[in-house]
């Protein structure tokens, strides 16, 4: 029999519905603390996009990182082993240590952190990079296991020591992001690369810049040297490059479409190059810069690659269909795929009447029905790194929906019906994550946090602005200054 829902049955509705699409829900799933032993298969592992991937050195175990948590997997049987759970850290980047007792972390929190791999237990947390919004984007072991390397969103790579946490050196020169770091085979340089463009090397005892590798056209996200030290690979949005380490010189470019190069490997021998090209990584000759082999299978980009330690197999991990996968390095036949990571529901709203439901997931907003739960549009947005959507709202009017998400998100506002784009508030986040969005109750106005600062803006169009964006001055007062309702459009709080 048909009958009106009340807004306390459509509420249980849009709950569970945010709870099935976040967490896929098995009849018999089964919860795990920190560190607990897998001992009965799971749907789903971790929340968020998959950003990392890393093998053991003795090639027994991989560690897949993203969202919460990290999981280390056998990779015989392609089991999950065990689950070290990383809340409010964000995973970003791992690292075995030489000895494959302990894990290294960078995350969101601008921290790096140290795990015991046998109990999951939070050994050590090394603070002291700068406290802006932002990742700790790389993290590497020194060959002997003493020293700890970090890079991040300030700008900087930071020395530390393993045992006590202490921070040795900082290596200041960058002019943006530090995206990639890695020690040399013998520990006493280290390499860095960078969203300004370059790669450098510096005197790991010093600090001193021995050489700056310039010659891409866009920003680096990976760095590695080769096993004998004499060479450095670059990977970048452009294409990878080898370079002499003694020289500085640039040897040879690989490059093929696509260009954009997220990360970057040697063989074990130091006689081969993996690069990680959108979706199908790329196996290159290191002298001749021939094409050996194309790994297909990943749908959408590749975050990071890595060989097994005696060569025979690639490892990659694929940031938007959330699985990390295994092939023969000789054949490129698919051997293994690990999953189960999922974009989690970060944000719902009703609309004004009840009918319909908003839920922001992953890069996208969806709207649904509130009665079947079933799909009526998707509102796309930009398909970036860390550019989940973080808070949705309905106008007054249910005309409009407004969202507010990562990096290159930013704040949009959407024509409910059709699901068109209406305008971007971009000066009102020029740099900073969106973390929630509202409207006035007349819908005139709207407020959007980002970055520590509140700002009143409305969507009016600027004859000196681009088409379809809209933008309010940048003036305000930071937040914590009291809040008056007569101040102006483009007000900062």
């Amino acid at each position: 029999m048909n009958r009106r829902l009340t807004q306390p049955t459509t509420l249980s509705i849009l709950i569970a519905v945010a709870c099935l699409t976040a967490f896929a829900l098995t009849p018999a799933r089964t919860a795990h603390a920190q560190g607990t032993v897998v001992t009965t298969p799971l749907q789903r592992y971790g929340l968020g996009t998959l950003q990392c991937a890393a093998y053991s050195p003795d090639g027994r175990y991989i560690a897949t990182g993203g969202g919460i948590s990290v999981v280390l997997w056998d990779v015989a049987t392609g089991n999950p082993v065990r689950i070290l759970s990383t809340p409010g850290h964000y995973v970003r980047s791992l690292a075995f240590s030489p000895d494959g007792t302990k894990v290294l972390t960078g995350g969101r929190d601008m921290t790096a952190k140290l795990w015991d791999t046998a109990t999951g237990v939070a050994l050590r947390t090394f603070s002291g990079h700068a406290s802006i919004p932002g990742y700790v984007t790389s993290v590497a072991f020194s060959p002997d296991g003493t020293k700890v390397l970090t890079g991040s969103w300030d700008q900087t790579a930071k020395l530390w020591d393993a045992g006590t946490g202490a921070e040795i050196r900082t290596f200041s020169g960058h002019t943006h992001w530090v995206r990639s770091v890695a020690f040399s085979p013998d520990g006493t340089k280290v390499l860095t690369g960078s969203q300004d463009r370059t790669a450098k090397l510096w005197d790991a005892g010093t600090g001193t810049v021995i050489w700056t590798f310039s010659g891409h056209t866009a920003e680096l996200y990976s760095v590695a040297f080769s096993p004998d030290g004499t060479t450095i690979l670059t990977g970048s949005l452009d294409c990878a490059k080898l370079w002499d380490a003694d020289t500085g010189t640039e040897i040879r470019t690989f490059s093929g479409p696509p260009g954009w190069v997220m990360s970057v490997a040697f063989s074990p021998d130091g006689t081969k190059v993996l690069t990680g090209n959108d979706s199908n990584p790329k196996l290159w000759d290191a002298a001749t810069g021939a094409l050996i082999q194309t790994f297909s299978g990943h749908a959408g980009f590749v975050r990071s690659i890595a060989f097994s330690p005696d060569g025979t197999k690639i490892l990659a991990a694929g940031t938007q269909d959330l699985t990390a996968k295994l092939w023969d390095a000789a054949t490129g036949t698919l051997i293994r795929t690990f999953s189960g990571y999922v974009w989690t529901v970060r944000s719902v709203a009703f609309s004004p009447d009840g009918t319909k439901v908003l839920m922001g997931r992953d890069t996208t907003t969806e709207l649904r029905d509130a009665a079947t739960g079933s799909l009526i549009r998707t509102f796309a947005g930009d398909l970036v790194w860390g550019g989940w959507v973080n808070s949705v709202a309905f106008s007054p009017d249910g005309t409009k929906v407004l969202t507010g998400g990562g990096w290159g998100q930013r704040a949009k506002l959407w024509e409910a019906a059709t699901g068109a784009l209406i305008c971007t508030f971009s000066e009102a986040t020029p740099y900073y994550e969106v973390d929630s969005v509202a409207f006035s109750p007349d819908g005139t106005k709207v407020l959007i946090g980002a970055g520590g600062v509140a700002t009143v803006t409305s969507p009016r169009s600027s004859g000196t602005r681009r088409p379809g964006t809209w933008s309010s001055p940048s003036v305000g007062l930071r937040l914590g200054s009291p809040l008056s309702h007569s101040r102006p459009t483009g007000q900062r709080y």
